[in-house]
C-alpha cells in the first residue's frame, strides 16, 4: 500500500487510503503502557521509517501489522533484532526456549559473533541508526548495524513493503531487502549475481541503483538519474518490469546486451527483435529504439563512450571529453560564464542585473539586492558576502555554473535546483 510512502500523511486524522484506512490504523501503537510518539517525544515521521530514531529502536517494532524485535514475558523491556543474541542466552526470554528453533537458519550475530537463528521478527527490519544514537550509545557502533555479519537477515522478508527485489541467493529465489540496496560493501555480495549493487553515482551528491534511473521519476535531489547521458536513448518497448523497482516502461538502450538481466522477462538480454544500427564489428555498432535510417555519428577518443550521434553533438554536455572543445573551435560557441560579476565590497550582481541592460532585465524580471548568509557558517574555501543582486522571481537554473549557480541556488533563486553545500564537511 502507498500510505507508507508518504509519512506526512500518516495519521493525520484523515483517510487518504480510502479502500483500506491503513494510513490511520496502528496510531496509538503502545508499548509498555505508553505510546512511542508521546513517551518519547518523537515525531511520527520518524516511527516506521526504517530508520531508528532512538536507543532502543523501539519506533521500528511495530510497523506495517509486523513486529521487528521481542519484548520480555512482561512486555515491559523491549529488545531491537541487533540486541538479540548480542551476548551469550541474551535475551533469556528467548534464548531459554531455543530448541524451538531448532530447525531456523542461523547466522553469525554482528556483535557477539555468536551463531544465532534468524527469527521471522529479525527479518528486513530496520538497521539504519541516527548519528546521535550512535554518539550516545555504548553498543551501536555504526549507522548500519544488522542483525547478521553477512546480512542474511535482510532476505525472505515476510513485509512486502520491506522488499525491493528479488534474486537468487545460493541458488534459491529469495526478496531483499531494500535495506540493502546499494550498500557498497566491500566483499558482501547478497544475491549471487550482485544485483543489489549496481548503483550509480549519477552526480556527487546522488548514489542510486541502476533500475531507478530513467523511469520518469526522480530520485536524486538535483534529478540527475533523469538528465543522464544514459536517459537520452530509451526503447519504444514499455513491456520490460525491471528487476529492481518493478517499475513498468521503457529502459535505456544502453541496457541492451549488456550482460545484466534488467528485465524479469529477460528480454533485455535474450530478445531477438531490438532495431540496430551501424556494423556488428564497428565501434558505432548500437541498438536504437525503432526502424529509421540510422544517422552519421561522431567517433569518441575513449573506450567508455565509443561515439555520439549528430543530435547530441555541440549540446554543451562533454559526452565524448573532447567535445566541447572540439565545438568551441568549429563553431565558436562561448566558453561557460562560471562567476558572477563582483562589483565594490565583494557584492554579487546576477549577469542581467547589471545596470545598462534593462533589456534583460525586462524580459526575464525586476532584480533585486538582498543580504546573503551562504554559508552559514565558516567553510573552508567560501567566504560570505555582503549582498547579492539577482532576480526577484525563482528562475531555471540548470544553465548556471560554479560560483553563480551555488549563490542562485542557496537563497532560493533556482527551480528544483538544491543549494549544494546544504550537507558541507566541517575542517
Amino acid at each position: 500500500s502507498g500510505w507508507l510512502k508518504d509519512k506526512n500523511i500518516r495519521c493525520d486524522g484523515e483517510n487518504q487510503c480510502r479502500n483500506t484506512g491503513k494510513d490511520e490504523d496502528d496510531c496509538n501503537e503502545v508499548f509498555a503502557g505508553n505510546s512511542v510518539i508521546d513517551t518519547f517525544g518523537i515525531d511520527i515521521g520518524d516511527v516506521c521509517n526504517d530508520f531508528c530514531d532512538l536507543n532502543s529502536c523501539i519506533d521500528e517494532a511495530d510497523c506495517n501489522g509486523f513486529r521487528y524485535g521481542t519484548f520480555d514475558e512482561d512486555g515491559s523491556l523491549y529488545y531491537s533484532p541487533i540486541r538479540i543474541g548480542g551476548k551469550e542466552d541474551y535475551p533469556s526470554s528467548v534464548f531459554d526456549n531455543i530448541a524451538e528453533y531448532s530447525t531456523l537458519p542461523t547466522c553469525q550475530q554482528t556483535f557477539s559473533g555468536l551463531i544465532v537463528p534468524i527469527f521471522n521478527y529479525t527479518r528486513c527490519a530496520a538497521m539504519f541508526y541516527s548519528f546521535i544514537v550512535v554518539d550516545i550509545s555504548e553498543w551501536v557502533v555504526d549507522k548500519m548495524t544488522p542483525y547478521c555479519r553477512d546480512f542474511m537477515d535482510q532476505t525472505n522478508c515476510t513485509d512486502a513493503e520491506k522488499v525491493a527485489l528479488t534474486c537468487d541467493i545460493g541458488g534459491y529465489p529469495s526478496t531483499v531487502s531494500h535495506n540493502v540496496v546499494c550498500h557498497r560493501l566491500k566483499g558482501v555480495q547478497i544475491c549471487d549475481n550482485g544485483i543489489e549493487n549496481l548503483c550509480w553515482n549519477v552526480s556527487p551528491s546522488c548514489l542510486i541503483h541502476k533500475h531507478q534511473m530513467c523511469d520518469g521519476k526522480p530520485h536524486c535531489g538535483d534529478q540527475s538519474d533523469e538528465i543522464s547521458k544514459v536517459c537520452l536513448s530509451m526503447t519504444h518497448d514499455d513491456t520490460c518490469v525491471r528487476v529492481v523497482g518493478g517499475h513498468k516502461g521503457p529502459i535505456p538502450m544502453a541496457w541492451l546486451y549488456d550482460g545484466v538481466v534488467d528485465c524479469e522477462s529477460g528480454i533485455d538480454e535474450t530478445g531477438t527483435s531490438w532495431t540496430t544500427c551501424g556494423k556488428r564489428e564497428s565501434n558505432t555498432f548500437r541498438y536504437v529504439a525503432q526502424n529509421t535510417t540510422c544517422s552519421e555519428d561522431f567517433l569518441c577518443p575513449n573506450d567508455e563512450t565509443k561515439f555520439i550521434g549528430m543530435e547530441h553533438l555541440c549540446d554543451k554536455i562533454d559526452t565524448c571529453g573532447n567535445e566541447n572543445q572540439i565545438c568551441s573551435i568549429s563553431r565558436g560557441i562561448p566558453e561557460l560564464t562560471t562567476s558572477a560579476i563582483t562589483r565594490d565590497n565583494r557584492d554579487m550582481h546576477f549577469m542581467h542585473c547589471l545596470k545598462g541592460l534593462r533589456s534583460l532585465e525586462h524580459l526575464r524580471g525586476p532584480c533585486v539586492t538582498m543580504d546573503v548568509a551562504i554559508p552559514p557558517e565558516e567553510i573552508l574555501g567560501m567566504e560570505s558576502l555582503p549582498k547579492l543582486t539577482a532576480p526577484v522571481e525563482p528562475m531555471d537554473c540548470d544553465s548556471l555554473y560554479g560560483e553563480l549557480y551555488v549563490y542562485m541556488s542557496c537563497t532560493g533563486k533556482c527551480i528544483n535546483s538544491p543549494c549544494p553545500i546544504n550537507d558541507y564537511l566541517h575542517h
